[in-house]
């Protein structure tokens, strides 16, 4: 996670943008409700682009969690 913050402020991402949940062992929100989610493992960071998910990093990136993201932000 500090990774993933010290990034987001590298980018100048504006943080009223950013939603963060926070789970139990059981993968469960409180009164959120994830089903939708589909959240097998944590941390998973799912990528939104004009209410639209482009992309996912479960546990760990793909490549590196910069690359990863910027993959995720440069798409069309």
């Amino acid at each position: 996670m500090p990774k993933f913050f010290k990034i987001l402020d590298k980018i100048r991402f504006d943080r009223k943008q950013l939603q963060m949940v926070a789970v139990n062992s059981s993968k469960e929100a409180g009164l959120i409700d994830l089903v939708n989610y589909s959240i097998q493992k944590v941390p998973t960071f799912i990528i939104y682009r004009r209410g639209h998910e482009v992309g996912r990093i479960i546990e760990t990136p793909f490549t590196t969690l910069e690359n990863d993201l910027l993959m995720f932000f440069s798409e069309n």
